[in-house]
């Protein structure tokens, strides 16, 4: 697989409900996609993108030492 694209989506840090605008960024594999999402990443979802396809969509849940991700 080549590059993939990430269109990151983070939610309103204050609970407000606003969202935030999208970033998209690119990487040269999932992996690193993958570590991209979490680094830039506190609340809300990022979607990874192949050849115009997309091949998860991940949402960012928990909070402080304990967040994890949801494959949605």
């Amino acid at each position: 697989m080549g590059r993939v694209q990430i269109v990151i989506r983070s939610f309103d840090e204050d609970d407000e409900g606003k969202d935030m605008p999208d970033t998209e960024l690119d990487s040269a594999s999932v992996e690193a996609a993958l570590l991209v999402s979490d680094i830039n990443l506190t609340r809300g979802s990022a979607e990874l993108f192949a050849d115009g396809k997309r091949i998860a969509r991940l949402v960012k849940r928990g909070t402080g030492h304990a967040p994890f991700w949801e494959l949605a």
